[in-house]
């Protein structure tokens, strides 16, 4: 979400301690008041406060927020809890996960510098499903990570926090999405 206009009952936003948090209602206020535009000088992201809960906030001009794909994850212990990604030119992150019914879907990587825009996440799953070098890279890396995790790399098995690696491993995922890719 770019904009807070742009929310929406319903909506998902995250807390600066990683929960969820719903918006349960929007309204508009016709009342004269004082805003503000924030720049946090080099923050991509960070939170503010919604009452007295702090929601993660993006502050991005227009265009600023690249949506091309710098290279596609390489393989390593980060794939057992992110999956198989991409890394934008941006510095953010976008996971590609299969969607259930036979496709793909992208969901941004939240990491400590921020997070993929809901547009960069959108940009990701096109190119993949239209670029058939970037999708056969993605597919070439999902399998080989799919494999070093079979073969019971100890490293890759373990990831470097085994206690949060195993309630947040995204193997399982591989094979469906490389199958999802192939079909494109």
């Amino acid at each position: 979400m770019d904009r807070a206009v742009d929310l929406t009952a319903g909506t998902r936003l995250r807390t600066s301690a990683g929960a969820d948090v719903e918006v349960t209602a929007v309204g508009t206020r016709t009342a004269e008041q004082t805003v503000h535009d924030l720049t946090v000088a080099g923050a991509h992201t960070y939170h503010v406060l919604a009452g007295s809960t702090p929601v993660l906030a993006h502050h991005a001009k227009k265009n600023k927020c690249s949506l091309e794909i710098d290279h596609v994850g390489q393989v390593d212990q980060d794939w057992v809890t992110k999956g198989a990604h991409v890394n934008m030119k941006d510095g953010m992150e976008v996971a590609l996960r299969p969607d259930g019914k036979g496709g793909i879907r992208g969901e941004a990587i939240w990491l400590k510098n921020g997070t993929a825009t809901q547009k960069q996440v959108d940009a990701v799953v096109a190119t993949i499903e239209s670029d058939p070098k970037v999708r056969a890279d993605m597919i070439r890396l999902t399998k080989a990570a799919k494999e070093v995790f079979e073969s019971g790399a100890k490293a890759m098995k373990e990831g470097r926090n085994p206690q949060w690696r195993f309630s947040n491993d995204r193997t399982a995922e591989l094979p469906p999405l490389i199958e999802a890719m192939e079909k494109m």
